[in-house]
């Protein structure tokens, strides 16, 4: 309202306006500048916290792309080390390299066809490749696999010495409320959860298709590929070695 104290406060907190910012308001064009050295010495507050702004979202953008660049060339070790928020988590290209890692630890031992899954920390699938051979339950039992030891934090052998024989029913009355809630459950070796150097869970791998102990011997190779801790720390072939 005309004369109201609102409006008196509102024109108040403004800086007074220059004669050349009324011309402009009522269309009229800017005049040159005589002396542009004095007229940036005097430019309004928010002009230059503007300038300040643009210049910052530009060096923002110049850091992103370089960072994009580069992890576009990283090995998979590298992807790994680095996050956007600091809250480490499993990157693609990882998952990735450890399910490669695995399927290339059982054609170097000869071990039989088998299937892998990645998983990350929330249990969201990441990767999973399955070699031609395998018979279609075979994918499923890896999911399952790789759904307990994430979804317990422990590995899928540890779940199976805890609770068979003396106490299944627990075990099985696990199975079926994770699969009652959509999340894949299977307590045989094979399920590995993997750590980073710090001791923080950032995912698991599920292995199946060969014998058991063959499964988590893969899983482990895989995880140690792209330099997670795995638990368990070495597979039962390692230790009979």
């Amino acid at each position: 309202r005309p004369g109201s104290n609102y409006e008196q406060t509102h024109l108040h907190s403004w800086p007074p306006l220059s004669l050349w910012a009324l011309s402009t308001s009522a269309g009229r064009s800017r005049p040159p500048d005589p002396c542009p050295m004095a007229h940036e010495a005097t430019m309004r507050p928010w002009d230059r916290r503007k300038g300040t702004r643009r210049s910052l979202l530009r060096a923002v953008a110049a850091c992103t792309a370089l960072v994009v660049a580069a992890l576009a060339y990283a090995p998979p070790a590298v992807v790994f080390s680095l996050f956007s928020s600091g809250a480490q988590e499993l990157t693609l290209e990882a998952a990735d390299a450890m399910a490669s890692a695995s399927l290339a630890e059982a054609k170097a031992r000869k071990f039989g066809e088998i299937s892998v899954f990645v998983v990350d920390a929330t249990g969201r699938v990441l990767v999973s490749k399955t070699m031609l051979g395998c018979p279609r339950l075979i994918p499923s039992l890896a999911h399952a696999k790789a759904g307990a030891a994430i979804g317990t934090h422990s590995s899928s052998r540890a779940l199976k010495d805890k609770y068979v024989p003396e106490r299944t029913p627990q075990l099985v009355a696990m199975t079926n409320i994770a699969n009652a809630n959509n999340q894949p459950f299977c307590a045989v070796p094979g399920g590995v959860l993997v750590r980073d150097r710090s001791g923080n869970v950032v995912g698991a791998i599920g292995v199946s298709g060969a014998a058991a102990d063959e499964d988590e011997h893969c899983a482990i190779a895989g995880a140690r590929a792209v330099g997670l801790v795995t638990e368990p720390a070495e597979s039962v072939l390692q230790k009979v070695r």
